[in-house]
């Protein structure tokens, strides 16, 4: 049989609804229904507690981060056209949870006996993805709000060390698609794919017949 994509999938099976979700949210808006709502919630709440399971502090974060903490994380000011600003000063909606959990202790001093300080955080981010209108975009793709599960640590200032922690992450992000039997490949991306403050990255991309 020919594979349908995820869109032709969702609409059939009532799954998913792109155009009440545009009317009412606006561009790439949409409303997951059904079954899916339901392996939606289900996902996430594995991921969650699974890495709480292996010593991570569960979190969930605010949404709305003053713009210290976009900036300690790297998202200023290389990607600030991609934040949502709120009409109150310094006050932003975060795109991912790991900006909220980075900033937990700040102006805060440890000793590197306590660290690292392992964090999983279940929140809600919002991107503006500006300029990521191609064809390749279509379905649930590079949208502007969504739920993610994330792994955060905090540790020394040492390279070799976080080398050792990001495939700690890596691992366990594996892991999880292994469980739920997905097919997957591990690819090293080039600097040109990496954001300014990173030094290392993986792209963990699933299969899809799309």
């Amino acid at each position: 049989f020919k594979p349908k994509t995820h869109i032709e999938l969702g609409k059939e099976l009532d799954l998913i609804d792109f155009e009440r979700g545009s009317k009412t949210s606006g561009y790439r808006g949409y409303f997951l229904k059904n079954e899916l709502a339901v392996i939606h919630l289900a996902l996430l709440f594995h991921a969650f507690t699974k890495l709480t399971s292996k010593g991570f502090v569960p979190m969930i974060p605010p949404s709305i981060v003053k713009g210290f903490s976009l900036f300690g994380s790297g998202q200023f000011p290389w990607g600030e056209k991609e934040v949502y600003k709120l009409n109150d000063e310094d006050t932003y909606l975060e795109g991912t949870a790991e900006v909220p959990v980075t900033a937990y202790y700040s102006g805060e001093t440890f000793n590197e006996k306590d660290l690292p300080k392992k964090f999983v955080a279940f929140g809600q981010s919002f991107r503006k993805e500006a300029g990521a209108y191609g064809k390749d975009t279509k379905g649930l793709y590079r949208l502007h709000e969504f739920w993610k599960v994330e792994q955060v640590l905090l540790s020394i200032n040492d390279v070799q060390e976080a080398k050792k922690l990001h495939l700690e992450l890596e691992n366990n992000s594996e892991e999880l698609l292994e469980e739920l039997n997905l097919p997957y490949r591990v690819l090293l991306m080039c600097t040109g794919e990496m954001g300014e403050p990173q030094i290392l990255k993986y792209d963990l991309e699933t299969w899809m017949p799309s």
